[in-house]
């Protein structure tokens, strides 16, 4: 999901491949500015690593779900 306006946000990347939005977003010349993540779970935020690769970008995530994305146990990553 997209949240396009002066900024684009791109919300919860759960995909492990992110080259078709990324390729998307620099077609469309949209200023990616962050991730926004509704909560910590792996079907979320997989697709972190990708994004922040092509564009180093803030993670946005509430304080109580931030340990979802260092501990796979919480985030049930398998």
């Amino acid at each position: 999901m997209l949240w396009m306006t002066e900024k684009t946000v791109i919300v919860d990347p759960g995909g492990f491949d992110m080259s078709s939005l990324l390729n998307y977003i620099d077609e469309k010349k949209f200023n990616l500015s962050g991730i926004l993540l509704t909560h910590g779970h792996y079907d979320h935020i997989i697709g972190i690593p990708e994004i922040i690769a092509h564009k180093d970008v803030p993670v946005y995530i509430s304080e109580k779900d931030y340990d979802f994305l260092y501990d796979s146990s919480l985030s049930l990553t398998l």
